[in-house]
């Protein structure tokens, strides 16, 4: 009775964590998507290359190595990371669209012509001010990176740490993998930044919270891989590092020439 009890409870609580996370990323993506001046397949495609890129594309890199390859006992196998990449990237095929019709956005042609004017699109620079903008990105990307698992992570978690990384063995070339991820997370915002219809305030506000938002929000779930102190000190660490650095890249990438 009292197993029957607990399974029924811990039921009701990966409802509820299901529903707050389902309600926290179609509220954040909504919101981008609402100050997006594109509509139709091209706003389709903005959505998805920002919800799966950050909801599960980068966050399975960081899976692989740091849960297979540099693990002296792997946690998760390749194949179990590429059937949760194919089946996010379904997920976002399927989900996106539907997310731009239901905002009246598929039409619309109007809005299309509005972002060609907008500032941050000429701030933008030609190819070698972009390249540029784009490794200083990513060497931003990496600092805070390192710096939240310093300062933030590791403190936090503490004891609980321990379990899941005892076996992690990191590579002195680690922030140089922390870059060439932080040049992909310049490449998936780029088309926000392009497209992005208010101040630029506003633009730093509203992707340093939706990289915070959909990077942390699936965490709510119950992690076979973490215990709950590693889990939760997780959420603190990916929350506050992408928030600064969503907010720090498209200084960046708005910066006038």
């Amino acid at each position: 009775m009292f197993t029957t009890a607990s399974s029924a409870n811990q039921e009701e609580l990966d409802g509820l964590a299901f529903a707050s996370v389902s309600v926290i990323e179609t509220l954040t993506m909504m919101w981008l998507l609402s100050r997006i001046n594109l509509t139709g397949v091209k706003l389709t495609c903005v959505a998805i290359l920002f919800f799966h890129g950050t909801k599960v594309f980068m966050m399975m890199i960081e899976a692989a190595f740091f849960l297979n390859i540099w693990t002296t006992t792997p946690l998760m196998s390749l194949a179990e990371i590429n059937a949760m990449e194919l089946q996010g990237l379904v997920m976002a095929l399927l989900y996106c669209p539907v997310l731009v019709w239901s905002m009246g956005k598929w039409g619309d042609k109007k809005s299309n012509a509005a972002s060609l004017a907008f500032p941050q699109r000429s701030a933008l620079g030609n190819l070698t001010t972009l390249t540029k903008r784009l490794l200083v990105v990513s060497v931003v990307y990496a600092t805070c990176y390192i710096l939240a698992g310093m300062f933030i992570l590791i403190p936090l978690a503490g004891e609980s740490f321990q379990p899941t990384y005892e076996h992690l063995q990191v590579p002195v070339w680690m922030p140089l993998f922390q870059v060439a991820r932080g040049v992909l997370w310049g490449l998936i915002l780029l088309p926000i930044v392009i497209h992005f219809s208010g101040t630029k305030r506003q633009l730093r506000i509203s992707v340093g919270l939706g990289l915070a938002a959909l990077g942390s929000a699936q965490l709510l779930y119950p992690n076979p891989h973490m215990n709950e102190a590693l889990r939760y000190a997780h959420i603190v660490d990916i929350t506050v590092s992408m928030f600064v650095f969503g907010w720090i890249a498209c200084w960046i990438f708005a910066l006038r020439k």
